[in-house]
């Protein structure tokens, strides 16, 4: 159903709001007498950009694999497409007040109509008529600059969309969080870990970008290293152009992993080559299992399921934290955020939950020091760090991207988590 709804759902949107700006265009082109080419070209660019939009998409779920050329004809596509959300916004606002004027004025002459004193009242001199005809020119004058204007701001979102695509999907960003742990042990304080999340190995055509973000990570020389899901988008295939750096994350208490739902976006079979594959690059799948590291007589537990979310239901948490011991430091990997509410919050002795799958919604903005993104409309916990009394929860903004190729005001994120004893924070 999900899948479907990729497929079909989202070219369907976006080609109704396609043909709604489109129409407002021709509306526009017709006012000002312009060539009929200004209105009809457009609708020829789109129905091209749907081809390719399809084109694209198509190839690139029967290769497997992101090339260079599939990639751009994507981008093309989209910053054709996408750009014209917000829009259609600001039109559909338009021609709500265009109707509500209309609706008024009809209202009024009906009751103009309807009674003979207001007729008297209003009726206008030849004076104030000839006074109203000369002024018409420079009304219309006015209002055909404010909407040369408006079209004219128009060109904002599709260079927003350029930098978010060429930019902002590259601009790896660290996080660095102090996370305060009651009981901590002092053996354990200062210990350093390092999260990335959400992959999707098929955003990359290159190892490239992750290239870059190991090459970060290893300055940040951490004693962990976590991935909480969403190695690929929907075939192992995928891991095929990252493979090579993913077996170059290194760390002294070794890099773990938790599946995430778009890992199962795939058959059986090649749901088990995945997890072999990430197996055998090194990066020790927790799934609906735990590991307990001893460091300098202090125990350090680190636990992982596999994804509930989205109609999935695979996380076990009581296999998960098996054999563990309460009262202990335990970290939680859990690809979905909702899982905190459903299962640890209040239920669970996590101390700290490592979660992504929201991407930060990959596009918003910052007012004034406040993040605001449009996933904050869909999850209650869409980034950052969330507490509740002693427990923690931190949704990482994720590495790769899924959907449209942006990130617009939400860089991709490599987060440096350090534990510190609480007593000592405070």
């Amino acid at each position: 159903m999900r899948l479907s709804f990729f497929a079909v759902g989202i070219p369907l949107l976006l080609i109704l709001i396609d043909l709604y700006v489109l129409k407002s265009w021709s509306g526009f082109v017709k006012r000002r007498s312009w060539r009929k080419a200004w209105s009809v070209v457009p609708y020829i660019l789109s129905v091209m950009m749907l081809a390719i939009l399809i084109f694209a998409n198509w190839s690139r779920r029967s290769g497997g694999e992101l090339t260079r050329w599939n990639w751009a004809l994507a981008a093309v596509a989209y910053i054709w497409f996408v750009p014209k959300l917000p829009i259609v916004i600001v039109l559909l606002l338009k021609d709500f007040f265009v109707f509500v004027k209309k609706w008024t004025i009809f209202k009024d002459r009906n009751s103009i109509k309807n009674s003979k004193q207001t007729i008297l009242r209003n009726k206008e001199t030849a004076h104030e008529k000839d006074l109203k005809t000369a002024q018409e020119p420079e009304l219309e004058s006015r209002r055909k600059f404010v909407q040369t204007l408006g079209w004219g701001f128009a060109a904002v979102p599709f260079v927003v969309a350029a930098d978010g695509l060429l930019r902002t999907t590259r601009d790896f960003t660290t996080y660095n969080v102090n996370v305060p742990i009651p009981n901590l042990p002092r053996a354990l304080d200062g210990v350093r870990i390092v999260q990335l999340s959400d992959i999707h190995a098929g955003s990359f055509f290159s190892h490239e970008p992750l290239q870059e973000i190991r090459r970060i990570v290893s300055n940040l020389r951490p004693d962990m290293i976590v991935i909480t899901g969403d190695f690929v988008n929907f075939s192992p295939k995928e891991l095929n152009v990252i493979y090579s750096e993913l077996e170059r994350f290194k760390a002294p208490l070794g890099v773990w992993g938790s599946i995430g739902n778009h890992d199962h976006y795939n058959t059986p079979p090649e749901h088990a080559l995945l997890k072999r594959g990430l197996n055998q690059a090194g990066i020790n799948l927790l799934v609906n299992q735990n590991h307990v590291f001893n460091i300098d007589g202090a125990k350090l537990q680190l636990a992982g399921t596999d994804n509930t979310g989205l109609g999935q239901n695979f996380a076990d948490i009581n296999a998960a934290l098996s054999g563990l011991t309460a009262g202990e430091p335990t970290i939680l990997l859990a690809h979905d955020p909702t899982f905190w509410d459903i299962a640890i919050k209040g239920k669970q002795p996590i101390d700290l939950m490592l979660s992504g799958h929201t991407h930060g919604g990959q596009v918003g903005m910052n007012f004034f020091g406040k993040e605001v993104s449009v996933a904050q409309f869909v999850y209650k916990q869409w980034a950052g760090l969330y507490t509740e009394r002693d427990q923690h929860l931190y949704v990482n903004r994720g590495i790769g991207i899924v959907g449209p190729p942006f990130r617009i005001g939400i860089p991709p994120e490599i987060t440096h988590f350090t534990l510190r004893r609480a007593a000592s924070l405070a």
